[in-house]
């Protein structure tokens, strides 16, 4: 199913003048990584010029393209969509439902400059993207994005997950799928992803998703699952069980990048 695409052309000025002031720390003056090393530190998201910073962002990924090394795709939760948190004492930060808070953003010079960044946009389903992003790579360069999701109509739950997915490096996201199963009673959440991305294993391309289910209004009552695309993201496996049954101990599920037989290096 399509969705509606961020162009980054639209942000390129905010970008540049976000790559000026961004700032520049030496990791070494910190006392780690080898005599001589430095590292850059950019911002990634947009830079607010003003005295009070409107909003947050949280829980960042990161991934690198195997195709070209300079692509680098970032997810974070990112509320730049909604309502700017008052300038008072004690601040208010409104979360109103139906808006994305799952930012993604691209580099495609090794992560000096961010120009393209949007939200994920899943109002074509009838539901909004709501954080916890994971990203991935795929061996041709396609980049799979994750993230949790409400329904416009139960905003507060339960989520289901979805993977979108760019073929520009991460600079739209124009398709999406849902990986969760449609029981209404299972809230989805603690997801992650991953891509079998080389070039000799029998599943090449094949895309991985893991993450914890809920039995919903019983919040103790977890079982970790998996899914799998053998299509490039367009279709999910139902999710199966990684466990022979619900746990009263939290959880979290693991998508590691295969190893290359494409097997699991766990």
């Amino acid at each position: 199913m399509r969705i509606a695409k961020r162009r980054c052309s639209v942000l390129v000025t905010l970008l540049l003048a976000s790559a000026a002031v961004a700032a520049t720390t030496s990791i070494r003056s910190l006392g780690l990584g080898a005599p001589g090393t430095s590292f850059t530190n950019t911002q990634v998201n947009q830079v607010f010029s003003g005295r009070f910073v409107p909003n947050r962002q949280n829980e960042p990924s990161l991934a690198q393209n195997p195709t070209n090394s300079l692509n680098l795709i970032a997810g974070a939760n990112d509320d730049f969509g909604e309502p700017p948190c008052t300038n008072t004492t004690p601040s208010k930060c409104q979360e109103p439902a139906g808006i994305s808070s799952s930012g993604f953003y691209a580099s495609f010079d090794g992560g000096n400059t961010w120009p393209c960044q949007g939200l994920i946009d899943l109002s074509a389903f009838n539901e909004f993207a709501e954080g916890d992003p994971w990203q991935t790579f795929d061996s041709q360069g396609n980049a799979y994005y994750s993230t949790l999701a409400l329904p416009d109509a139960a905003p507060a739950g339960p989520a289901d997950l979805f993977v979108a997915k760019s073929t520009d490096g991460g600079r739209t996201y124009p398709t999406a799928a849902r990986v969760s199963g449609a029981a209404p009673p299972i809230d989805d959440d603690k997801p992650e992803i991953a891509a079998d991305a080389n070039s000799g294993s029998p599943f090449r391309d094949n895309v991985y998703a893991a993450w914890t289910t809920f039995v919903f209004g019983k919040p103790h009552y977890v079982q970790i699952v998996f899914s799998r695309s053998m299509d490039g993201g367009e279709t999910w496996s139902n999710p199966h069980p990684l466990q022979p049954g619900v746990s009263p101990v939290f959880g979290k599920g693991r998508a590691r990048p295969p190893g290359p037989d494409g097997k699991d290096r766990s």
